[in-house]
């Protein structure tokens, strides 16, 4: 059971999901993920630690651009 807590800051996982299940060896696939809440979800992926973040969009461009500003948001290098 994953419940959204808040839209605007770091708590949109509570802290109990992450600690019973962890992200470190999942594979995260988001859709709309160049903008608003599917970017959101991606950087929190990234951020909590996810192997793998797939971000599924309509457009390439849009898509490459989200996943560079998620590199230098995150400090992850891009895979």
């Amino acid at each position: 059971f994953l419940r959204v807590i808040s839209l605007t800051n770091e708590t949109l996982y509570p802290d109990t999901f992450c600690a019973l299940y962890g992200m470190a060896a999942k594979t995260i696939l988001v859709t709309g993920a160049n903008s608003g809440l599917g970017f959101d979800t991606c950087r929190l992926a990234v951020k909590r630690g996810a192997s793998k973040v797939i971000l599924a969009c309509r457009n390439r461009q849009r898509a490459e651009a989200a996943v560079d500003k998620l590199v230098i948001l995150t400090g992850k290098p891009k895979s």
